[in-house]
């Protein structure tokens, strides 16, 4: 047992030291040497020479193919690997260079490991301009994942949202409204804001086959509400203004005034309506799918918009209303809004005070004049901080909204206000207890000066929201701006589908002070007998001939589908210069 257990030994020490002989005597080559070994594997072949010269045949391979291609000795001299000579590579960072790297990465967060190294470098040779000092990126992204940095996505933030007034004044406001309970009770606070939903709103993240791209079609320019036709002026194809869908001045004006005493009347007997039912329901229809307000349109003239408006009021209990409209929102629009509100809340809450909170806009400003009067003066309004608006429970609710329109496809105009109805519906009352909680925990950091950044926070105890909860019947409907907007409810939202084809291009380009369509059909334009089918090989030769390469032949050449042949019509006058 002895005499094998030494025999064992004897052999493990004499592989050991064969292959530490290998690698010494790989290390130990001359480029001459080299050159024999390549030789001799051109000869009798790699697998023979490997074992001949106790060289790898993978070292060996590399050094055939770097040899054929630079065709000199010199080339399989093994290159000493390290720091040029005379310059000190630094490995760790220590003293003012890290205080600087800690400096630059503070005032600018974008800066990558290889812009710090190079700023190092740059450093140094201020101090020393004979300095040669090098540092590598591994080195400065070691040093700052020891300081506790990471690399992540960046998140726009406004400047003055954590600036030392804004703080003080959210500690002020967060005290306020906690010693006085303003914000207590669910039931009676009322957030309220608008958002805008884009057309083009995509889902995030999608499938396809490996090595296809994800796409998801979308409106490239917005949406185009259209005029009446009688107020649109049209053009031949020679240019001129046809006279069927003219409308003379006089004509023009009288249509206006006409539509200014219609709109003047129908204003008056809406306000006799609401000054006589003051607490009736609000007047709702519906036309294909959509929940609309049954009120006379406000423009006439055709418009270009890119979202749906949003305009809503929540409590921590129900969804109050919630309208949306082809329009951003301005004053007027707000106080028709308020005003629909208050009338609710009046109906459904007699003799109750509510809270109205909001963010500080402009066209707030006339809607909130109407809790001075002396109907609703039992009501308040306490306005948040400037840049807080994760005190307004309803953007967490807006978020869910985006949420949910974001997975859908819109394929019609219509599909946009269906699919904000629809999400508005999975809103359940759990979900906006949740948010008005979230705003009570917003309230307490406020209260510490606490820099806030992000908008997520845990809550002790949540509602639960079953995933297979019913919808809620909540009050929303659409406000037609425009007065052929029903029309368009069915037109097309994405451009170049099967329904919807592209429509062909009217591009002209000008030859000879003449304009000529781009796109119609170049028989009409060329003489004629002077239209022939050129194959692609052709011109790429003749391409490739002209930059001095010799032409491919189609056995050369990988078969791609721009080898097919296809119909070109060039002017076989000047064929020489074609590609000129």
């Amino acid at each position: 047992m002895e005499a094998n257990h030494n025999t064992t030994t004897t052999t493990t020490t004499t592989t050991t030291s064969t292959i530490k002989n290998r690698r010494r005597s790989y290390n130990t080559k001359t480029p001459y040497e080299w050159s024999i070994i390549i030789e001799d594997a051109l000869v009798y072949g790699v697998p023979h020479t490997s074992e001949k010269f106790g060289v790898k045949k993978t070292t060996l391979y590399q050094k055939i193919k770097k040899f054929s291609k630079e065709l000199s000795i010199e080339s399989l001299d093994v290159k000493k690997r390290g720091t040029v000579p005379g310059s000190t590579k630094s490995k760790k960072i220590t003293g003012n260079l890290a205080e600087f790297v800690l400096k630059e990465i503070t005032e600018d967060n974008t800066l990558s490991g290889k812009q710090l190294a190079q700023m190092l470098a740059e450093e140094s040779k201020r101090d020393n301009p004979e300095s040669r000092f090098t540092i590598s990126a591994t080195t400065v992204n070691k040093f700052l994942k020891d300081q506790q940095f990471s690399y992540k996505v960046i998140r726009e933030e406004e400047v003055e949202r954590n600036s030392e007034t804004l703080l003080e004044e959210r500690k002020i406001f967060s005290k306020m409204v906690l010693e006085n309970n303003y914000r207590k009770s669910p039931r009676t606070t009322v957030y309220f804001d608008f958002m805008y939903v884009s057309s083009n709103i995509i889902a995030r993240r999608g499938r396809s086959k490996i090595g296809t791209p994800a796409i998801v079609h979308q409106s490239h320019r917005g949406i185009h509400i259209h005029k009446y036709p009688s107020t649109r002026k049209s053009k031949n194809s020679e240019g001129q203004v046809s006279e069927e869908n003219v409308i003379d001045d006089d004509d023009d004006v009288k249509v206006k005034e006409e539509s200014e005493e219609e709109s003047e009347e129908e204003s008056d007997q809406e306000s006799d309506q609401e000054e006589s039912d003051e607490d009736s329901s609000i007047a709702l229809e519906e036309l294909h799918g959509i929940v609309l307000l049954k009120t006379p349109p406000i423009s006439t003239d055709a418009q270009k918009v890119n979202s749906l408006a949003v305009c809503a009021a929540i409590t921590g209990e129900k969804v109050l209303l919630v309208s949306t409209q082809f329009r951003r929102f301005n004053s007027e629009d707000f106080y028709q809004f308020m005003g629909r509100l208050l009338a609710k809340l009046k109906k459904e809450y007699p003799n109750e005070s509510f809270t109205f909170v909001g963010d500080n806009e402009s066209v707030y400003k006339q809607g909130m004049d109407l809790l001075m009067t002396q109907e609703h003066r039992h009501h308040s309004y306490i306005p948040n901080p400037r840049y807080s608006p994760f005190l307004n429970a309803i953007e967490f609710m807006f978020n869910q909204l985006k949420y949910h329109i974001a997975g859908l496809q819109h394929k019609l105009v219509g599909d946009l206000i269906i699919s904000c109805q629809q999400a508005i519906k999975k809103i359940q009352p759990g979900n906006l207890l949740n948010y008005h909680e979230t705003v009570h925990i917003y309230l307490l950091k406020c209260l510490q000066r606490e820099e806030i950044h992000a908008w997520r926070t845990v809550l002790n105890e949540k509602a639960r929201v079953p995933d297979n909860a019913p919808d809620q019947n909540w009050e929303c409907f659409h406000r037609t701006i425009f007065s052929t907007e029903r029309d368009c409810f069915t037109k097309y939202l994405v451009n170049g589908t099967p329904e919807n084809p592209v429509k062909p291009g009217n591009q002209a380009m000008i030859l000879n002070d003449k304009k000529i369509p781009l796109f119609n059909d170049l028989s009409l334009i060329l003489p004629s007998g002077q239209i022939q089918e050129v194959e692609v090989d052709q011109v790429v030769n003749k391409e490739m001939k002209k930059r001095g390469r010799p032409p491919k032949t189609m056995s050369q050449q990988k078969p791609t589908q721009s080898s097919k042949r296809y119909k070109s019509y060039i002017n076989i006058s000047h064929p020489d210069n074609y590609l000129n």
